[in-house]
């Protein structure tokens, strides 16, 4: 007899177990990989008071958020990933790896085009009307811009947002 084992791909962004600690206020969420981690209810509140929490409405309606009413009746909706940084605590050190890799991609691609032609970093900022320390943080990987601030940098250099954006462009 052979055994096949079968790994979801998706796992790790499936949450499949709730319980709720109303003692301690605390929900703990289990993933379907294993991981499991108890989330601090005052963690999903924050510090604004129309957001406590009723914790006798407390749903899974499906496995990548968890719904939660507040006292106020209006529903929360909490993201699996929220969730994943208390139930595995390489997690977030491997987000931001990511997230880092992405600002430096984003920095190389916008000064490779910038050099292409001929512009300095003072004459891309005068041309998409963004601050030249902005745009030097943003090539240099030590800042995600704004969406808008993305939009004139890409105008200002005359090529599509997704070039900017996406892998699969020559630049």
């Amino acid at each position: 007899m052979s055994t096949k084992i079968v790994k979801l791909s998706q796992a790790k962004q499936m949450m499949t177990y709730l319980e709720i600690d109303k003692e301690e206020s605390r929900i703990l969420v289990r993933f379907a990989d294993g991981k499991e981690g108890w989330v601090p209810i005052k963690d999903i509140e924050g510090d604004s008071p129309e957001n406590r929490l009723n914790l006798d409405k407390v749903a899974l309606p499906n496995p990548h958020e968890i719904e939660i009413e507040t006292q106020e009746g209006e529903t929360i909706k909490v993201p699996w990933d929220f969730a994943r940084h208390y139930c595995d605590t390489s997690y977030k050190a491997k987000e931001i790896e990511q997230r880092d890799e992405g600002r430096s991609i984003l920095g190389e691609r916008i000064v490779s085009i910038r050099k292409k032609q001929g512009l300095t970093q003072e004459e891309l900022s005068d041309l998409a009307d963004v601050g030249r320390v902005t745009i030097s943080r943003i090539e240099n990987g030590e800042q995600s811009p704004r969406y808008i601030t993305l939009e004139k940098i890409a105008q200002a250099l005359d090529v599509y947002l997704s070039q900017l954006t996406s892998e699969g462009h020559n630049i």
